[in-house]
């Protein structure tokens, strides 16, 4: 099998035979080479390890578990894997692999949440079976048990498998086979599941290889969640593909203290690491001076920002703020990707020290990249995003026409290459529409369109924008058409179908603004500061997300295509510009108010949790006992803080969905003194 088609020989000079070329395969090879060789370290606090397993160690649980799924007889069918993070999930996720099951990896359901996307996703890939631990399925099977869907769906319990010593080595998929299916994190009304192939896993591991340098010294620390593609490509994947040791911990470790990811860079001499734009601002935001002393992080050669819009005000602030505690010049890389493309497209090369490009903001509106100084008035800063590896292919195309735009001229960033994948599972209408695009100027090669934009500038990628409505917030995908359909059902006043929910760039971040129309009648009688509480709560209780902004508008006044759509880019611009006519509107901090030092004096945790929120979520201004958190805007970042201080003060932790589960701070309180109790 040549190289165009996606056959090469691995780093290290590791050889697969062609028939046999999979990233089980290279495990078990990799596993004879060097089997003492630690693979993963697993820090289930973010601190302390929970388990280590080598290259051998982890090919003979993958192989035990692959033995058991052979004898269920699911080989070629679809599996859903359902693990909170750690090492169970990437036996269960190898297992499948090497057993040639398609495994469906998606972010676990919640406790007493509800079971809307779960459902949406078993609805959409009708799996066999649900892959799980022993303690998760009994958390979940009754919940399952009374849906009409899901409770006909067996629960397999891997970590109940023997470990035997049992090797099974009949399996090999054709390279175009689906390994995997990844669903774009957010819609719960059309999910989409994007199916990765043998081949796919193959070529984006090389790419990444050959984008970030790594070989067996490489040492990374990570906590992405390892269900969704940079978390499982380069998190789980790469380490196997490449040789070399990986540590991580539950994305809860680094959301609760950021502290924890580089402490583990500075213990264990990380040389890889990175994470989406927002973590580096979390990191900035909340190690204090004293921790940033205790840090070392001289050992990284390479600290990647990608998974959402990368600014380059971020990468600076970050570099400007540890520079002292030992990061070293020219290490922050940012790159672009997206599921579709397994994971990685382009990302800035190494020895190229080109972070930004100024650019005139007022030439940019018009679609026209026109380069200016920095101290230029109009000049705005552009995140370079580097260059793709290997077989890729980008080209700017005019969104109409997808014909080539000229040099200098922004558009829709079309990507080819083995990397692509072959659409999303069951969808070939919009399979038709995204994948497999041919044009004529390109000697008939096949394109993605990716929904962004951008422009090639010396020949580096930069995002501008997108032409799609998908609002990216700390790394994650959310469908507005999901957030529309949960605002409009928070209260009879709104009317349906007239909800508008888009995203807004504000203090250097991605935020969620949600504009509604008023049914007439309640525009005369309608108590709005309690609507637009009834929609934070709403919203951030379903998604876990804070609103930036809510918008009360009168009726009528959002725009509708001739096809009956909602026009959000329309209701974006009109509020932007002011032109928008405002019932009420109410605007969620931003920033984090420093909460009052605690007094000497035990406090009861109703008085903490009242004037948590006063100034964690308020602005430092009263709040109501009766009234919920999510009210007051609480997401799932200031849930984990919320968990954390109050850890630390009262000795208790809070189950993570309490705080979406529609009680007041009041009822709050008492659920607390009851788990306090327990304690």
């Amino acid at each position: 099998m040549p190289a165009s088609e996606g056959y090469f020989a691995l780093p290290g000079g590791l050889e697969v035979a062609p028939e046999r070329f999979t990233i089980s395969e290279v495990l078990r090879l990799r596993a004879g080479i060097h089997p003492e060789k630690p693979l993963f370290t697993f820090l289930q606090d973010g601190i302390s390890v929970h388990e280590t397993v080598s290259f051998s160690r982890f090919d003979r649980q993958v192989d035990a578990l692959a033995n058991w799924l052979a004898g269920q007889k699911l080989a070629g069918k679809r599996v859903v894997l359902f693990y909170p993070p750690g090492m169970d999930f990437l036996r269960a996720f190898f297992g499948c692999l090497r057993a040639g099951v398609v495994a469906v990896t998606a972010y676990p359901p919640r406790k007493n949440r509800s079971l809307n996307r779960i459902k949406a996703i078993m609805e959409d890939c009708t799996p066999s079976a649900i892959l799980s631990t022993g303690a998760i399925a009994r958390d979940f099977e009754r919940n399952f048990s009374e849906d009409e869907v899901l409770g006909k769906l067996p629960w397999l319990k891997a970590d109940e498998i023997p470990d035997t010593e049992a090797v099974s080595d009949t399996f090999s998929p054709l390279q175009d086979a689906t390994a995997f299916i990844q669903y774009t994190s957010g819609s719960t009304g059309t999910p989409k599941g994007v199916m990765i192939s043998h081949r796919n896993i193959m070529v984006n591991s090389r790419n990444l290889h050959l984008h970030f340098h790594t070989h067996e010294g490489t040492r990374s620390v990570l906590w992405l969640p390892q269900f969704h593609d940079m978390g499982l490509v380069l998190g789980v994947m790469q380490p196997v593909f490449t040789g070399y040791h990986a540590i991580f911990m539950p994305p809860v470790s680094f959301i609760s203290r950021p502290y924890n990811w580089l402490k583990a860079i500075t213990d264990y001499q990380g040389t890889f690491s990175g994470g989406p734009n927002f973590a580096f601002d979390h990191c900035v935001d909340r190690i204090s001076p004293e921790e940033r002393a205790t840090l070392s992080l001289s050992s990284l050669d390479m600290l990647f920002n990608g998974a959402e819009p990368v600014r380059y005000e971020t990468l600076k602030k970050f570099e400007d703020t540890f520079r002292q505690a030992g990061l070293p010049e020219n290490v922050m890389f940012p790159g672009y990707g997206m599921a579709e493309t397994t994971l990685s497209i382009a990302v800035l090369a190494k020895g190229n020290s080109r972070l930004y490009l100024s650019v005139s903001g007022k030439e940019l509106e018009n679609h026209r990249v026109v380069p200016v100084d920095d101290s230029h008035p109009e000049a705005v800063k552009i995140a370079n995003n580097g260059i793709p590896q290997g077989d890729t292919g980008i080209l700017i195309a005019d969104p109409e026409t997808l014909a080539p735009v000229a040099p200098g001229r922004v558009g829709e960033i079309l990507v080819s290459g083995l990397s692509v994948a072959s659409g999303y599972w069951n969808n070939d209408a919009l399979n038709r529409e995204v994948f497999g695009i041919i044009l004529p100027e390109t000697g008939g090669r096949k394109w993605l369109r990716t929904g962004d934009l951008g422009f090639i500038h010396d020949g580096d990628l930069y995002i501008t924008g997108r032409l799609k409505d998908v609002i990216i917030i700390r790394g994650r995908n959310f469908y507005p058409q999901d957030i529309e359909k949960i605002t409009e059902e928070s209260h009879p006043s709104l009317r349906k179908g007239f909800v508008a929910a888009f995203p807004v760039d504000a203090e250097g971040e991605e935020h969620l603004c949600i504009v509604a129309e008023l049914q007439r009648t309640f525009l005369k009688r309608t108590d709005t500061a309690a609507i637009i509480e009834t929609i934070a709560e709403a919203v951030t209780g379903e998604f876990e997300i804070r609103p930036w902004q809510i918008v009360l508008v009168k009726t009528g006044r959002l725009e509708k295509t001739s096809s009956g759509k909602i026009m959000r880019r329309a209701a974006r611009e009109a509020l932007l510009s002011g032109a928008m006519e405002i019932v009420d509107r109410r605007q969620f901090s931003t920033t984090i108010e420093a909460a009052e030092e605690p007094s000497s004096e035990p406090e009861s945790l109703l008085d903490f949790l009242i004037g948590w929120a006063s100034a964690k979520l308020n602005g430092g201004k009263p709040v109501d006992r009766d009234k919920t958190l999510a009210a007051y805007g609480l997401d799932s970042v200031k849930a984990v803080e919320l968990s954390d201080e109050t850890a630390g003060r009262f000795g208790f932790e809070w189950p993570p969905y309490l705080f979406f589960e529609g009680l007041t701070i009041a009822e709050m309180a008492a659920e607390g003194e009851k788990l306090s109790g327990k304690a």
